[in-house]
């Protein structure tokens, strides 16, 4: 057996020192008010049994902040499972990426995030420190609010073979209403690289 093949808890998710595989039939529900922090120079790696086997599920109570944070340098690598309902309206629902920080995604499905940025959002650079990096393969984007990602300011995302579905509401506290921006958000001199991707949104807008 998989010596990291332990990771069934949050609690044993977030304290894992190796690569961390959960186990088929298991969902990993994130304690409320909680984040899995990723430090600067760090690395992590989790991945599932598949998408419809391995779910890490977030709280329906706004934590405000994400089920993962990844700060400057840190890594992230996630295959093979689906992360869904990060709840939290300050940014993003799933991921929260600063500059220099890498994600690196495969067969993941991210469905039900409640955030005014989506599910994922990426910092573009600042104070000297190179812009996020953001790939995924083969990912499928649900259900999200607002949008799926925000691509920050100079940073480039490549998506592979994705899936983008439709969006939900987000209520705009300072406009007083709800909105949806798309499936991409990109801020200024952001690029996104799609290869052989689908758009199922309703409809999507480029910012």
């Amino acid at each position: 057996e998989d010596a990291a093949s332990g990771c069934d808890s949050w609690d044993a998710l977030v304290a894992a020192t190796a690569d961390c595989v959960i186990r088929p039939d298991v969902t990993i529900s994130v304690v409320e008010g909680s984040s899995y922090t990723i430090a600067s120079g760090a690395s992590a790696s989790i991945r599932g049994a598949g998408e419809a086997y391995s779910t890490i599920a977030g709280s329906s109570i706004d934590g405000g902040m994400p089920i993962f944070a990844l700060d400057a340098h840190a890594s992230l690598e996630l295959a093979d499972l689906t992360i869904e309902s990060g709840h939290n309206s300050a940014d993003a629902g799933a991921i929260r990426m600063e500059a220099s920080s890498t994600l690196t995604v495969s067969r993941v499905v991210f469905r039900g995030h409640m955030g005014m940025m989506g599910a994922i959002m990426a910092t573009g650079p600042y104070d000297g420190m190179p812009a996020a990096s953001l790939a995924f393969y083969s990912t499928q984007f649900h259900e999200n609010s607002a949008m799926h990602v925000r691509v920050g300011s100079g940073t480039t995302a490549a998506f592979y073979d994705c899936t983008f579905g439709a969006l939900t509401d987000f209520y705009d506290a300072a406009m007083m209403t709800n909105v949806q921006y798309g499936a991409l958000f990109l801020e200024e001199a952001a690029r996104a690289d799609l290869y052989s991707c689908d758009f199922k949104a309703p409809w999507t807008l480029w910012m």
